[in-house]
Parts: structure tokens; C-alpha cells; sequence
């Protein structure tokens, strides 16, 4: 369970950052996280962009992921790894003049490359490691996973600093004020960023 959560995870954050989610974060905040990150004067500005888009990432999967009902969000993805499905059954049918019209040109470098992303897609086993084996095993917010995640990677791309797991460290701190940032709500990520060490 662990591996497949982690994968989705890294799935669905880095789905996430591809698109530009840069949002408007108040100047104190950010203030703050460069106090706690430290980030060497050649990056600053880089690093303050990157906690920028961040923050939003965690708003988006806050607003998205962690307010779904996991019993939607399974109905959700199984529609639509059945669509990708019916969609591949109809690519494989096309004809070489239908192929040529969609993807263009007398190879079918394009034609391959599209079905060898739509299997990647298809196989992906995202459906089953949203949705807890047990009943009660407890749940994990992907928005702080992603604020321990992006915490994490902000010290190790931009500080001198190692993270550490000091109860009232930089970590711990730069984890928790990305998630205030996101959501306006203060928390203890404590156990998040532990599992991200």
C-alpha cells in the first residue's frame, strides 16, 4: 500500500506542477518561508517563485483531492481508465488513411508514440491506492503530503540547510506555513514531513 501511495501521490503532484499555479500569496508568508529556507542570494528569487507555485499546487489538491469522497474519486478514475480503454480499441482499428489524417505524415512515429502514453496511462494502477484497503486505516491528506513534499525539496534545492526532523525546525515550520498558505488553516505536519525524511 505504501508503494502505491507514493506513486500516486508523485502522479498526481506532478500533474500538478506541469501547469502554472502560481497564485497570490501574501508578502508576510512568503517572508517567512525565506527566514525559515534561508535560500542562497544567487536563488532567492527562483526559490520564492517555486514556494509560490507550491502553495498553489497544495491549494489545488486541498480544494480537490482531500474534500472528494474517496468512493467519488474511484468511480471517477475507473470511468476513466474505461474510456482510455475505448479509446485505444479505436485507435488500433483506424485505418491507414484515418491514421494519416489525425496524425499526419507517411510514418507513424506520432500514431506509436500516442498509443505507447495511452498504455502508460491504462496501466497505471491510480484506482485502487486512493481508496484504503482497511476501513479504518487512516487516512492520509494529500495536501499535506504535498506541503511536507514541496517543504523538503524547497531546503534541499535552495538551502545550505539539510532538512531535519527538529519538532520545532525549519522543516517542520516551511511544511506547515506552505499549508497555511494554501488553505488559511494552521497545522502540526509533524507525521507528514516524518514520512517524507
Amino acid at each position: 500500500m505504501t508503494e502505491t501511495l507514493d506513486l500516486t501521490t508523485f502522479i498526481l503532484l506532478d500533474a500538478l506542477k506541469r501547469t502554472d499555479r502560481s497564485i497570490s500569496v501574501s508578502p508576510d508568508l512568503i517572508a517567512k518561508l525565506l527566514e525559515q529556507i534561508r535560500p542562497r542570494p544567487d536563488c532567492e528569487a527562483a526559490c520564492r517563485e517555486h514556494a509560490r507555485k507550491d502553495i498553489g499546487a497544495i491549494r489545488s489538491l486541498w480544494q480537490f483531492a482531500d474534500s472528494a469522497s474517496s468512493t467519488a474519486v474511484k468511480m471517477e478514475l475507473e470511468r476513466f481508465q474505461c474510456a482510455l480503454q475505448k479509446v485505444r480499441g479505436m485507435a488500433s482499428g483506424l485505418s491507414p488513411v484515418a491514421r494519416w489524417l489525425i496524425f499526419g505524415g507517411e510514418k507513424d512515429e506520432k500514431y506509436e508514440f500516442f498509443v505507447e502514453e495511452l498504455d502508460q496511462l491504462i496501466e497505471w494502477e491510480i484506482v485502487p491506492s486512493l481508496i484504503p484497503l482497511r476501513k479504518r486505516a487512516p487516512s492520509k491528506r494529500l495536501s499535506k503530503v504535498a506541503a511536507a513534499t514541496f517543504a523538503r525539496a524547497l531546503m534541499e534545492n535552495y538551502s545550505d540547510f539539510p532538512p531535519r526532523l527538529t519538532k520545532n525546525g525549519a522543516f517542520f515550520c516551511i511544511a506547515s506555513l506552505l499549508f497555511e498558505g494554501a488553505t488559511g488553516k494552521r497545522a502540526d505536519l509533524t507525521k507528514y514531513c516524518r514520512l517524507r525524511r
